[in-house]
């Protein structure tokens, strides 16, 4: 942070969001390694405050920082158990993807989504954004293939637990660290 100028509001943003990034995949760490959970929740606090002071000294006109950060603050939420507040910045994310003409990381958002949704039981909810980012992906064409394979299997998933009311996790990854 010394080596930005004051005047330097975006570049500051962008060390900020590279510590929250660290914090972040600390967490990630910690969490696979089954750390207690006061260790957990000191990288998860970290990341969200570093992400939100990033955040905050964003310009308005920097759309691929503005997305990136809402992203990562929806993974971060997610991560905590908050759907609702990660859902705010998800759909934050996708505005500014779609402003800044990126469609296929818009469906690549909607499809991280669709996995909170249901990792949460909110199979209804999680299907509509799985068949919004495999609409976002079909667009691509052959292209995307593979993500509109993928993404099938996430909404054959969903429809299985809704029929069955269960809360069997899907079989996907997702894209929490970035």
């Amino acid at each position: 942070m010394d080596l930005r100028g004051k005047e330097d509001a975006l570049g500051q943003a962008k060390s900020l969001e590279q510590l929250g990034y660290v914090a972040f995949e600390r967490f990630l760490e910690a969490r696979e390694t089954a750390e207690p959970r006061h260790e957990l929740a000191k990288y998860l606090n970290a990341a969200l405050n570093l992400y939100l002071r990033a955040l905050g000294q964003t310009p308005p006109d920097a759309i691929s920082d503005l997305w990136e950060k809402h992203n990562q603050l929806g993974n971060i939420y997610s991560a905590a158990g908050d759907i609702d507040r990660a859902m705010e910045h998800y759909l934050k994310s996708v505005g500014y993807k779609e402003a800044g003409g990126y469609a296929y990381g818009a469906a690549e958002i909607r499809y991280n989504v669709a996995l909170a949704l249901a990792k949460r039981g909110r199979f209804a909810d999680a299907k509509e954004y799985a068949v919004a980012a495999l609409r976002g992906y079909q667009a691509f064409g052959d292209r995307a293939k593979d993500e509109v394979m993928k993404t099938l299997r996430l909404i054959a998933q969903v429809e299985q637990d809704l029929k069955a009311g269960g809360k069997k996790e899907p079989e996907a990854r997702s894209q929490e660290s970035g």
